[in-house]
């Protein structure tokens, strides 16, 4: 036989938890034709992998690429670090499958799962996708927004029957099943008992249930809505073992025969932005304008759009106008939140009001060209907003961000910090600690939550940084677990059954690092910077990366899921 491709001398490591083993790996129309220890000599091309591991392409079961993919098809980001696989969809919040007649449908051309494969096959991609239908875009699609009907917690019947209907056109279309956001607009007035009723139908199709939760005690109603379904489900971007609790309840459901799982990224901290987000009127995602999409999607912090803020924060009457619209949006926010709080314990419904978090206390500086002493990342915590007030003696805590802003030109970075999580400088700190201990359960598997724009390094080095720092520095994960939870875990939960092993006869996604050398770059300061130690990277057979640098070939496909 004569391979296209065959890849000699490597460290197997298949994807399904077992010790590494040495093979060569013959590659035929795309797909893995033969895993021998014989030498094969009647070949095409050749990898020669001497030293480098051989795994699997590894899979991302929450990512949120399908939103602006056809704009920037290559998605480069992802298979720098070897992922050839992104889930779509997610957080409830899908580019397709909607209402015919919705509004979100007149920033398309096309409605349905199925056009939207089509113009994403037609178009070219650099990396496969597994397309999820979002309770989001359903709901928006036949009830409305917020204030136009999206806000309402019971829909009626017609327009229950129109939200099924669609569901289970997304699912004949080949969806591999549904995705709430329940923190986020019209998502979050769902009923349990709405939820039930459309994940009965994914169930009915073998599809799978994707979801953001609704704050600390949601594990009950998602574990609720995987027993009653019943359905395989997933909690998105949580570290399961940082609440004791919620770790009894997994496993409790478990023991029933619940089939649950999580995901997990392996950073502290979340949401990375510019500090000029904040005066903007972001106050938690409630305004959302094209100018303030450029302080959260940074790709270049020259950017003349930053220092432009500064010199407005500059003008006194500018300022004052600033800060008072922005302590009025907090106290708007209060008042609705306490409304809603009222409307809801009246109504006798489960659903429940998120606590607003503080704004001092959340927003932790990461980059600040004339203050490094603020300075935070994963080891060290970053400076808060009342860590700044009081270091520069500011009268409050607006003053503070105002004045380390226009001191910075403009260029100050943020991140959603998680509190006073580190316990030392240069050691693993607490939250670290949860990350880890959540990453040692068997059912965790790793994701990114990262997008085309996000300003957070989770989106540049996810993959990189666990077999970094977690497999090679901290040995806290042995390498055929990690990488079992980046591909096989993930394909089997999904409910792929040819990609995730490197197996004969499975599609040839495939990704070849040094153990020894893999190292992520990407930083909380510098997000964007493409990983090392990854010179080869293989989609349905084709090599999209070679010798560390991207060859121009689009060989992904829109998956569907299979019937059986």
């Amino acid at each position: 036989m004569t391979f296209d491709i065959v890849i000699k001398g490597g460290r197997v490591v298949d994807g399904s938890g077992i010790p590494w083993f040495k093979a060569n790996i013959g590659i035929n129309d795309g797909k893995i034709t033969a895993v021998s220890r014989r030498k094969i000599d009647d070949v095409e091309k050749i990898i020669k992998a001497n030293g480098l591991v051989v795994a699997p392409g590894f899979i991302n079961p929450h990512g949120h690429f399908g939103r602006e993919i056809h704009e920037e098809n290559v998605v480069l980001q992802s298979l720098m670090q070897g992922v050839t696989l992104e889930t779509t969809g997610t957080c409830g919040y899908a580019v397709h499958t909607m209402s015919k007649n919705s509004i979100l449908s007149e920033s398309y051309d096309w409605k349905t799962l199925q056009e939207w494969r089509e113009k994403l096959e037609a178009l070219g991609i650099g990396l496969n996708l597994a397309p999820f239908i979002g309770l989001g875009t359903i709901r928006t699609s036949v009830m409305g927004i917020e204030g136009e009907g999206g806000e309402r917690y019971r829909p009626t019947s017609d327009e229950m029957k129109e939200m099924e209907d669609i569901v289970r056109e997304g699912m004949e279309d080949g969806a591999f099943g549904f995705t709430v956001g329940l923190n986020y607009e019209v998502q979050k007035n769902a009923s349990t008992n709405e939820i039930v009723s459309l994940t009965k139908i994914v169930s009915e199709y073998g599809g799978v249930f994707m979801a953001h939760g609704r704050g600390k005690e949601w594990i009950q109603e998602f574990i609720e809505i995987c027993e009653s379904t019943p359905i395989p489900g997933s909690w998105s971007h949580t570290a399961l073992a940082q609440i004791r609790k919620n770790m009894a309840y997994f496993y409790d459901a478990r023991d029933r025969g619940v089939e649950v799982f999580f995901d997990c990224y392996p950073w502290m901290h979340g949401s990375g932005k510019s500090l000029g987000y904040w005066f903007l009127g972001h106050q938690f995602g409630k305004i959302k304008t094209p100018m303030m999409k450029r302080f959260k999607r940074i790709k270049d912090l020259d950017d003349p759009i930053f220092k432009e803020m500064a010199k407005r924060l500059e003008d006194e009457a500018e300022w004052a106008k600033i800060k008072a619209e922005c302590i009025e949006r907090i106290r708007i926010l209060e008042e609705e939140n306490e409304e809603r709080r009222n409307v809801l314990e009246a109504s006798g419904s489960n659903l429940v009001v998120a606590p607003l978090h503080d704004v001092k206390n959340l927003v932790g500086i990461v980059y600040s060209p004339s203050h490094p002493e603020f300075e935070g990342d994963d080891i060290n915590m970053p400076a808060d907003l009342e860590d700044v007030k009081n270091a520069l003696g500011s009268e409050d805590f607006w003053e503070a961000a105002r004045e380390l802003f226009i001191a910075d030109k403009g260029k100050t970075l943020v991140v959603n910090a998680h509190g006073k999580l580190a316990t030392a400088r240069g050691k693993v700190g607490k939250r670290e600690r949860h990350v880890i201990a959540s990453y040692q359960l068997p059912e965790a598997m790793v994701c990114s939550d990262a997008s085309h724009y996000i300003t957070h390094p989770r989106g540049w080095g996810t993959w990189p940084k666990i077999l970094q720092r977690y497999v090679r520095e901290l040995n806290v994960l042995k390498l055929e677990q990690a990488v079992k939870k980046m591909t096989s875990l993930p394909a089997q939960f999904i409910g792929i059954t040819d990609r995730g092993l490197i197996r004969q006869g499975n599609w040839a996604d495939i990704v070849l690092f040094d153990p020894k050398n893999i190292m992520n770059k990407a930083s909380y300061k510098s997000p964007r910077e493409y990983p090392e130690g990854i010179p080869y990277v293989l989609v349905n057979g084709e090599v999209v990366v070679e010798e560390g640098s991207y060859t121009g070939a689009l060989p992904g496909k829109v998956l569907r899921k299979h019937a059986f």
